[in-house]
């Protein structure tokens, strides 16, 4: 077994430091040295830096006042030792304090009960002072107090990790005791040469220190600069008749006070006292009066100066005046609201600090060198803090505080900062905070800088309480082997146990979360931990502080947003909402600020309105001017209004579009253009999240998934009506938005349209059809064609439902045909049977409920109509169309039929029954001229602006594809397609429609078909003829993208012209 100096050797780099350290040990302590290096050996390698404590436990014990602790260093496995490496290793600070007042080694031991208050501490050091004598001794007694308060705070850090909170708040109280001390002490030095000053009323005048900053905030570090503003209550003189005036007499105090505090000693400074800040900075006087100073605030003040107010806190002095004056400023820190000017010039100087920052940092540095000012440091936090307390706190008492991490909390109660925010300001800033006091505590030095060496780093990052992970026996450092050794001691009941890569928790109440895995663990260097752990604290502050001040409020060259002021005013006046809002073409100004104003507003009272306002502010002038590029701006905001209203969350959508502007234009379009959809979100509130989901994944949906997806919705459903009309609006939201922003043409619209109606029909079919069959028995065939066979049947659809081409609004044009006529298992009749499955579709489908109705079912277009019934077996519906009761118009509506359930076998049976029955007899050219008729009948009894069936409208498309598929189905197949743009393309593609006739067909069929569903987006009803009123027509010919309406006019006489001419030459070339 190797020696216990060996072993305390191999722990250090500087083995011949080291021996000179175990001699000089050997020789402070003589004998008593041989009882030291066994635990010395044991615990030196866990210190963060062996070398620093080792030479500095040499430094200690040079002292034979320190001697005399050893015994109690080694009891219980030599647990004080561990601490005293600990601190030793940590802090050159506190190494030179223990060696100069070795008696402050007792502290290492004892951990007190509770914290001495800011009063004892007063008193404490007040009796030292008075005990001093002269004036050297009482530096000097400054200096010890704060060394000796400093030393037991910094323990119960670095030993016995106690909270950031109470460290800060403990390093603030001594601070305060020692500026109380130093003014009171000031005052009887000054006050002995020219007496007291007087008020005019001849009472004393008082002084009172107020702190900005770290020590304003409570929240000091071990080396910050103590930055002070000193105020008097009333000018006047001193009693002495070679008196001097109050201002005099205080600046002599203020001087006085510097001195005690500043002055360097053989043991440095206690403090250093930056009065900087004051009214005026370096040029204003040391002390002004109350009124003197808030006149300055109120005349000369500057945003920035606000900012540092925040923090402003009486530590010493009179506090009456303190609290007369903190009353009094109040108001000039947190305005009535934060104007976009005084946010840009936040921005301004932020951008500023960090330009000085950059310049300052290497070049080459993949992480911030500096844990305050660098990206995503301390001052970000500070920064993001500070910001919103300025915008919120005018109005909002509760987070006026000057402590950071008191300052989270309340934005998070008051819902300017979400939870995840908040955690992640609060455990970043703990972190960074320890950082910077890991740094200050080396050498007692105001530093912010990460070392710039690796092994330095590496240190520090030891400090931090990083380590290396354990490993198994035998393996080494770097795949050195390892010697066998002592057991380790225990964790020491000072350390706190745990590593710091943990997040600190908010409250002891908070769960014990499993240990993540992630990149971390595989870190083995604890300078990689460290600096991983910087890297994603920082980046994260960095990120918050960009979304909610930089990115959300954009611009800093003096531009001003009028329109984001509108918004943070909490109550502007009506010339004020009048300049603003007047510069948008509102008609009503008055309204549009009221919808405005609710848009400002969370519905829900949980949800936080403060964060609502901050974001809407943010977007207002993008919001405004989408708004007012539409039509009708009055009636967008207002439809803006309502959607939003009966979302929730407004803040969320608002915080959405500061960071994605495509998303807020889809989002006035959606609720401004589109009564249709904006209705569907009004009614469907929870469909914002999917819909915005299904935008980002940008995929098509298919039939089967539709299919899947209503199947699995309606599995153990009791009620399946709100699932039904649920699951058809997401889709038609999903394919409405989808067709909004271009992202599919109308064919392709159309087509997935139908697959939703396909989709919902079978659904509800197989909803009713078990309680049909439970009451009336399943049809089957009649007795001898196979009576145990079930008798099948399909659904057929007529018009745009057969063609896939369905729209919104669209009717469902349906026949319901089944194989035989016979009887059920039941005794009833087929024809009973099925009449009773369509009826109660009928009523599914088409029954008005709260949230309308799925579609309206129209089953007129079966043979004989409205008379006939509603169902036919295949036989009857065959001998109708061979029959002379059929007509024309009869046969073209089956050239639109498909089968759209049913099982394939009859279906193909069925199919080809219809297409015979479609072509009828062999073709006769005065077809043609019935056709003719029948459009000109059709045409006859439109309106001069239909879609549909004007000169030139769809029906001129649909009855030249019909007349062509009469003409040339039986020879050519391939052209009889049910959908218009298929079989236009099938005949084009057969040479049976010349291609500039295709072209003009299929231009017209598409333009005409994109007009029909825009005119039904735009208005919420099955619309087929273009709006007479001029704004309605603008808002139309808006949606489709054209200018001004008259563009579309145009368009729409030359398309329509087109399409005529095409169906006029194709009836011509058919009749010869």
């Amino acid at each position: 077994m190797p020696a216990p100096e060996d072993t305390i050797l191999k722990a250090v780099r500087d083995t011949d430091r080291g021996r000179r350290n175990l001699a000089s040990l050997a020789s402070h302590l003589g004998e008593r040295a041989a009882a030291l290096f066994p635990p010395l050996g044991r615990l030196l390698p866990r210190a963060p830096d062996p070398d620093m404590a080792l030479n500095n436990l040499e430094r200690l014990f040079a002292r034979s006042e320190a001697q005399s602790h050893l015994p109690a260093l080694l009891e219980n496995r030599a647990r004080e030792l561990d601490a005293t490496l600990l601190l030793l290793a940590t802090s050159q600070f506190f190494a030179d304090a223990l060696a100069a007042y070795p008696e402050f080694l007792s502290t290492v031991f004892h951990v007190p009960r509770r914290n001495p208050t800011t009063a004892e501490l007063t008193a404490q050091l007040r009796a030292e002072i008075e005990a001093a004598g002269d004036d050297p001794g009482v530096l000097r007694a400054f200096r010890r107090f704060r060394d000796r308060h400093t030393l037991r705070i910094g323990i119960g850090d670095v030993i016995r990790d106690r909270p950031l909170e109470e460290i800060t708040r403990e390093l603030s109280r001594l601070a305060d005791a020692s500026i109380e001390v130093a003014m009171q002490h000031a005052a009887r030095t000054v006050g002995a040469r020219f007496g007291t000053p007087l008020t005019p009323a001849g009472r004393p005048a008082k002084l009172t220190a107020l702190a900005f900053g770290k020590l304003g905030g409570d929240e000091l570090n071990y080396s910050s600069d103590i930055d002070l503003m000193f105020v008097y209550d009333l000018d006047g003189e001193t009693n002495r008749r070679s008196g001097v005036t109050n201002a005099e007499f205080f600046d002599r105090v203020i001087k006085d006070v510097v001195r005690l505090l500043s002055s360097h000693t053989d043991r440095g400074q206690a403090y250093r006292i930056d009065l900087r800040l004051r009214p005026e900075g370096n040029r204003g006087p040391l002390a002004r009066s109350i009124a003197s100073t808030l006149s300055y605030y109120d005349t000369m003040g500057r945003t920035w100066e606000r900012q540092a107010l925040i923090k402003l806190r009486h530590v010493g002095g009179d506090a009456g005046l303190a609290r007369d004056f903190l009353s009094a400023i109040e108001p000039f820190v947190y305005r009535k609201y934060f104007s976009f000017a005084e946010i840009n010039e936040v921005k301004a100087l932020k951008r500023q600090m960090e330009q000085k920052a950059q310049r300052a940092q290497l070049q080459d540095a993949d992480f911030p060198r500096d844990v305050k000012t660098g990206r995503g440091g301390i001052r970000d936090i500070e920064y993001t803090v500070q910001f919103l307390q300025l915008l919120n706190g005018g109005d909002l008492p509760a987070v006026r505080q000057r402590n950071t991490l008191l300052g989270l909390e309340a934005l998070e109660i008051a819902g300017c900062l979400n939870p995840q925010e908040t955690y992640i300001l609060a455990d970043a800033y703990r972190f960074l905070r320890k950082t910077e006091h890991r740094l200050q505590l080396l050498f007692d030095l105001q530093t912010h800088k990460l070392p710039a060496g690796g092994d330095e780093l590496r240190k520090l990052a030891r400090r931090m309480g990083y380590a290396e992970p354990a490993r198994a026996p035998g393996a080494g450092a770097r795949g050195e082997s390892k010697k066998p050794e002592e057991p380790p001691a225990p964790e020491s009941e000072l350390r706190a146990p745990g590593s710091t890569l943990a997040a600190q928790r908010r409250s002891p109440l908070d769960e014990a979360e499993l240990p993540p895995l992630d990149t971390r663990d595989l870190l083995v260097d604890p300078l990689d931990q460290f600096l991983k752990d910087l890297q994603d604290k920082t980046a994260l502050d960095r990120a918050i502080l960009n979304h909610l001040l930089h990115q959300s409020f954009p611009g800093e060259n003096g531009h001003t947003e009028p329109e984001a002021d509108l918004i943070l005013h909490p109550d502007p006046d009506p010339d004020t909402v009048r300049a603003v809002l007047g510069r948008y073409p509102f008609r009503d100004v008055p309204k549009a600020f009221a919808n405005l104003s609710g848009l400002a507003r969370e519905s829900v009272p949980f949800l936080s309105a403060r964060r609502c306002r901050h974001f809407l502010a943010s977007i207002a002038p993008a919001l405004l001017r989408a708004v007012a590029s539409r039509p009708d701006p009055d009636e967008a905001l207002t439809n803006l209004e309502r959607v939003s209203a009966s979302l929730g969350a407004k803040a969320v959508l608002w915080e959405l579009f500061s960071i994605s502007p495509p998303s807020l234009k889809l989002y006035v379009e959606l609720c401004a253009g589109s009564p249709f959809l904006s209705g569907l979100l009004i009614n469907n509130p929870g469909m914002v999240d999917e819909l915005l989901d299904s935008l980002v994944l940008n995929q098509p949906r298919t039939a089967d998934d539709l299919r899947a997806e209503l199947t699995e919705l309606l599995r153990g459903a009791t009620d399946p009506d709100p699932i039904l009309h649920s699951f058809q609006d997401k889709e038609f939201l999903r394919i409405g938005v989808a067709d909004l922003l271009h992202k599919t043409d109308i064919r392709a619209n159309t087509a997935a349209l139908s697959d939703i109606a396909e989709t919902l029909l079978n659904q509800v079919v197989e909803l009713v059809e078990p309680a049909v069959t439970a009451k009336l028995g399943a049809p089957g065939k009649p007795s001898g064609t196979g009576a145990d066979e079930a008798c099948p049947y399909v659904l057929l659809g007529l018009g745009k439902l057969g063609g896939r081409e369905i729209s919104y609004h669209s009717d469902l044009d349906l026949l319901l045909i089944y194989e035989t006529d016979g009887t059920t298992s039941r005794g009833e009749s087929n024809r009973l049977h099925f009449t009773e499955l369509a009826q109660r579709v009928i009523k599914l489908m088409s029954h008005i409920g709260p949230r309308g109705r799925l579609y309206e079912v129209d089953m007129r277009l079966r043979p004989t109509g409205k008379s006939g019934s509603l169902v036919l077996p295949l036989a009857e519906f065959r001998r109708y169309f061979a029959g002379s009761a059929c007509q024309l118009w009869e046969r073209q509506a089956l050239g639109r039929a498909r089968v759209v359930r049913g099982a394939a076998a009859f279906a193909a049976e069925v199919t080809a029954v219809v297409r015979d029955a479609m072509l009828g007899p062999a073709w006769r050219p005065d077809v043609v001229e019935d056709v003719r008729a029948m459009r000109q009948k059709l045409e006859s009894t439109a309106g001069p602006r239909s879609l549909k069936r004007g000169p030139g409208g769809l029906t001129d498309v649909e009855f030249v594809v019909q007349l062509l598929q009469l003409k040339h189905g039986r020879e050519r197949p391939e052209v009889l397609a049910p959908n218009v743009w298929d079989a236009l393309d099938a005949l084009a593609a057969a040479g049976l429609l010349p291609e500039p006739d295709a072209t003009a067909l299929r231009d017209g069929y598409t333009f005409l078909r994109l007009v029909e569903a825009r005119l039904r987006i735009v208005t919420d009803r099955p619309l087929t003829e273009l709006p007479e009123a001029e704004g309605e027509r603008a808002k139309l010919a808006h949606r489709l993208g054209f200018d001004a309406p008259a563009d579309f006019l145009a368009a729409f006489t030359r398309i329509t012209a087109g399409v005529r001419a095409a169906y006029s030459a194709v009836l011509a070339r058919a009749r010869a």
